[in-house]
């Protein structure tokens, strides 16, 4: 019986102590795992840490690239055309003022040429004036004088102005009668020889509120433009005639 109980002690022991060294085993394969999973997440932490480094670095580099060709592009495309445009600017705004310097020019020509122009038409406008304004003067002055020379009988300068208007009455009768055309009338005579003084008697009858044309001599003047050859010549004087008058 003792040799059993020891046996028992013995393996009871045995047991014991395998037990520790399999919790202890157990306990040291936890900490390896837990270490190397540490050492794990350490390692891709670093190689994440190294990737993140990388791609930052050679983002870096790509915009280094980007701004160094976009600096090159600069310098070669953009400084030129920009330099071109500031050029067509400055030429567009030199034609635009040079323009309007013309224009101005022009305008101030035009206005100079313009008062020079209304100032002659006014000095002629004055000057026609003047000269009417003179020869009214002198016309009612002379007729004045006139009138006083003749304060006996006034009908003599009445009589001599109405002269003036028959003039300009007799010359616009013979234009009238210039341009008549008289080709297709028929004169019939009765036999007492009034076809002689047909135009005569026409003028008188055209124009019957004219008494003062029996005064003048239109129709006379008429028929010397219508029938230039019916003007009868002056006979010189004969020496009979002569004699006949002395007597």
């Amino acid at each position: 019986i003792k040799q059993a109980e020891a046996a028992k002690k013995a393996a009871i022991g045995r047991n014991d102590a395998q037990k520790e060294v399999a919790l202890s085993n157990s306990e040291l394969a936890v900490t390896q795992a837990n270490a190397d999973k540490q050492a794990g997440e350490a390692a891709a932490k670093s190689e994440a840490a190294v990737q993140t480094a990388r791609e930052i670095a050679q983002k870096e580099v790509e915009e280094a690239k980007a701004r160094k060709v976009e600096s090159s592009l600069k310098a070669e495309k953009i400084v030129p055309a920009e330099i071109a445009r500031q050029e067509a600017i400055l030429q567009a705004n030199a034609i635009a003022e040079k323009i309007t310097r013309e224009a101005e020019a022009r305008a101030k020509a035009t206005l100079a040429q313009a008062e020079a122009e209304a100032k002659a038409i006014q000095m002629k406008l004055e000057a026609e004036a003047e000269g009417k304004k003179r020869s009214l003067l002198a016309e009612a002055e002379g007729f004045e004088a006139m009138v006083r020379a003749a304060e006996s009988n006034p009908a003599i300068a009445i009589q001599y102005k109405m002269v003036d208007q028959w003039k300009e009455i007799a010359g616009e009768q013979v234009k009238a009668f210039e341009h008549m055309n008289l080709g297709n009338i028929t004169v019939f005579d009765g036999g007492n020889g009034g076809t002689s003084n047909f135009l005569n008697t026409l003028v008188k009858t055209v124009a019957p509120s004219l008494g003062v044309l029996d005064k003048l001599p239109i129709g006379e003047t008429v028929k010397g433009i219508i029938n230039p050859e019916s003007k009868t010549e002056e006979k010189p004087a004969t020496k009979a005639d002569e004699k006949k008058d002395k007597k």
